[in-house]
């Protein structure tokens, strides 16, 4: 079940991207979380992400590190400072989804979720 969006906020009432080939319009967003992907071969990587853009079956965000197409990833709700610290307080993630686009880009590598309906495992 996902959680309400506490760790972000839109950026404009009516700031859809344009442009866009997707059915669902997308919308900005402005925020810092944390990633945790399970990769394919089961081990896992954790990543400080900035939030870029959200839709129905979607989120981008832009990340330290990458992770494989096909990984799954749990996004959970961080302050900027002491993210380490409290990750081992942090239980529900905010998205959980899989890993369906990884481009490298000069300020970290941009990274598109498609969004599970069902509760984060």
């Amino acid at each position: 079940m996902q959680v309400p969006l506490r760790i972000a906020h839109f950026v404009g009432e009516d700031d859809v991207i344009p442009f866009d080939r997707r059915h669902d319009p997308r919308r900005r967003l402005e925020g810092e979380a944390v990633a945790v992907y399970c990769l394919p071969d089961g081990s896992r990587r954790i990543s400080a992400v900035e939030l870029r853009d959200i839709g129905g079956n979607g989120l981008g965000v832009v990340a330290e590190s990458g992770a494989p197409i096909g990984s799954t990833c749990s996004v959970f709700e961080s302050p900027p400072e002491h993210a380490a610290q409290r990750l081992r307080r942090l239980s529900e993630p905010v998205f959980h989804g899989r890993v369906v686009r990884a481009e490298s880009k000069d300020n970290g590598v941009d990274i598109g979720l498609s969004l599970s309906r069902a509760a984060a495992a």
